[in-house]
Order: C-alpha cells, then structure tokens, then sequence
C-alpha cells in the first residue's frame, strides 16, 4: 500500500482516502438534493433552499471529516 487508505480490511482489502472522500461528497450532496436534509439545513439558514454554493461547501466540510487520518 502506497497512498493514504480510508478503509483498511487486510492486506489486499482496504480503500484509497482520495475514493473515500470522494463518495462521502457524493453522498453528502445527494442527501441535500434528495432528502429532507437539504431543506432541513435551508431552515437552519432561514432559507427556503441551499444555494448551489452552500451545498458545494458542506461538500467540502465533509470531505474533511477524515483530514485527521493523513496527519502525522
């Protein structure tokens, strides 16, 4: 294994970090698009909807949530 790994099962079982991110972003962003999550977080924001930009940058803070695991 020569990357950083989200998800490590053995030896020849494990998932990239750069993958891993990429689907919790994913996720994330139909959660917004397609549940009642979106409107739920436009409430909290006395919106009616989220902007493109606001789900774009929730994206991102969720893509975070693993940062510490490339921290030394």
């Amino acid at each position: 294994m020569d990357t950083f790994w989200a998800k490590h099962d053995g030896p020849d079982e494990w998932h990239p970090l750069v993958a891993h991110s990429a689907d919790v972003a994913a996720t994330l962003e139909m959660l917004l698009r397609y549940t009642r999550l979106g409107p739920r977080m436009a409430r909290l924001l006395d919106q009616a909807e989220l902007t493109t930009a606001q789900r774009q940058r929730l994206c991102v803070l969720a893509v975070l949530h693993d940062a510490g695991k490339v921290n030394p």
